[in-house]
């Protein structure tokens, strides 16, 4: 059966969100007035023929959760379980929304008739080429359990290297907010790659720093509870740093427009008093405080950044 998001009141008021399986949108609205909910809005999550084709609204979850879904599925499957309750097994235990849509509407294209590796092929964007081609084989097979558990090892390590150089990529843009009274991601599953802070509005930042049109990266809202360090045990807004070319990012521009439209969105709330530790020029707050944007802050460098490379040139050895 399809998945379906929707948003409903508990006899208490309060508003509720989730995912339900259903044959019908009219079905999930009565499964949830059997569980005592009030059904507002009830919505498929899996995309029509026509909005896939136009290109709209293509899924992807982070890689940590397609990390962790895979292992669960290796494990399930090589237990001897079948992959449409394997499925429903995952989804029921993510408690992300997006992934357990995902899961719901995989398990669905399963019981319709299609092979696991078909399914796949619908998020292109989330299991890619390698992927279906590796559970397409061990369908054919039928040694799917054993593949799912070769899949897994070779997802888990991809994901530890992309992260390693997203890492290093990352650093020189974010690092310096970190003796700010912004949380820079420590304490939690995305450390440098994620900032936020308890004040911030998460929507508004996002799409300020997206209509920026930085080259080789974009920015996702999301709230996250820090463990440690800057605002632990504080809920806060932020957004996740997603870098999408190497080659075209540009650390010094994206930690000046952090820095610009952090200072125009949240001046009022944001300490910048100790920003020039890390950032390494005290004339930042100075140029912050003057409204300089972004392109002028990295204008301000260019003839130190120059001199540096001409300096560094006689020591590479590598062209």
């Amino acid at each position: 059966m399809p998945a379906f998001a929707y948003e409903a009141l508990t006899p208490a008021g309060k508003s509720t969100k989730g995912i339900i399986e259903a044959a019908s949108a009219a079905a999930a609205r009565s499964n949830l007035r059997q569980r005592n909910l009030a059904p507002l809005s009830v919505e498929p999550t899996k995309q029509s023929k026509t909005a896939k084709q136009a290109g709209f609204g293509k899924p992807r979850i982070p890689r940590r959760a397609l990390t962790l879904l895979t292992r669960q599925l290796a494990t399930l499957v090589g237990s001897g379980i079948g992959v449409e309750q394997a499925l429903k097994t995952v989804a029921d235990q993510s408690g992300k929304p997006a992934v357990t849509s995902l899961l719901l509407n995989l398990r669905a294209s399963v019981l319709e008739g299609r092979s696991f590796a078909q399914a796949l092929g619908d998020y292109p964007n989330v299991f890619g080429d390698f992927y279906r081609a590796s559970v397409a084989a061990g369908e054919t097979s039928g040694q799917l359990g054993q593949v799912m558990e070769h899949l897994s090892g070779f997802v888990e390590t991809r994901a530890k290297n992309r992260q390693t150089v997203q890492l290093a990529l990352l650093y020189p843009a974010i690092g310096p907010l970190e003796w700010t009274n912004i949380s820079v991601g420590r304490g939690t599953d995305a450390p440098f790659e994620w900032f936020g802070a308890p004040w911030i509005n998460a929507r508004e930042l996002g799409a300020t720093l997206n209509a920026a049109a930085l080259p080789g990266i974009r920015f996702a809202p999301r709230h996250l509870t820090p463990t440690s360090s800057v605002h632990a045990g504080e809920e806060c807004a932020g957004v996740e740093l997603i870098v999408t070319d190497r080659d075209t990012f540009d650390a010094g521009l994206t930690a000046a427009t952090l820095a610009t439209t952090l200072e125009r969105l949240h001046a009022a709330a944001w300490d910048r008093s100790r920003l020039p530790t890390l950032w390494g020029d005290p004339a930042i707050v100075e140029q912050l405080g003057s409204g300089m944007d972004a392109h002028a802050v990295t204008a301000s460098w260019s003839a130190a950044l120059r001199e540096f490379r001409r300096i560094r040139e006689r020591y590479l050895l590598y062209d």
